[in-house]
């Protein structure tokens, strides 16, 4: 057993930098040094060897908390309006684009036929012309999602990005 002082920030910037890591890996913290197991000891001396691990920890935490925040904006539903004052709200997860993919492929080959897809509110009745049009706005918005995703990445990865907040106070899209 290898023990390390170090701090909260710097044993989160460490544990995201081991693959496969989980809580049964046998790692603790007693509150004033981090005691690491012999089958993890060569890994953890080789990431505090490197320069700056602290600060490649502390990115990898602020990509992965960009990333959980764009997945829960992507799939967290989307509204729209089908005209004549009806809005719908379609679920956005993967599951739900597929079935969407699938029902738009149908509605291109078969342009006049009417499909009846589930919605959280219900079953709808939808012309071709639905389909199309809220399938191309949901991969629209999971597409703008994953683009600021990216420049989130990017913000990162250039030190422009440095704090959780900067993440959560840029401008990702909503649901319109």
């Amino acid at each position: 057993m290898a023990k390390y002082t170090l701090t909260p920030d710097e044993i989160s910037a460490l544990t995201i930098q081991i693959p496969g890591l989980t809580k049964m890996s046998g790692l603790s913290f007693d509150g004033a040094a981090l005691t690491v197991p012999d089958s993890l000891a060569d890994q953890v001396a080789a990431i505090i060897a490197t320069p700056n691990w602290q600060d490649i920890g502390a990115k990898k935490i602020l990509i992965n908390y960009a990333a959980n925040k764009a997945d829960a904006i992507k799939n967290g539903g989307f509204s729209f309006g089908l005209g004549g004052g009806v809005t719908i709200f379609c679920a956005t997860d993967t599951t739900t684009v597929l079935e969407l993919k699938i029902a738009n492929d149908y509605s291109i080959t078969n342009p006049t036929a009417t499909q009846a897809f589930p919605f959280p509110s219900g079953v709808i009745n939808l012309t071709a012309t639905n389909i199309q049009t809220i399938y191309a706005a949901v991969i629209a918005f999971r597409g703008s999602v994953m683009t600021m995703l990216s420049s989130m990445v990017t913000g990162v990865d250039s030190g422009a990005i440095t704090t959780t907040e900067q993440i959560d106070a840029a401008d990702w899209p909503q649901n319109p």
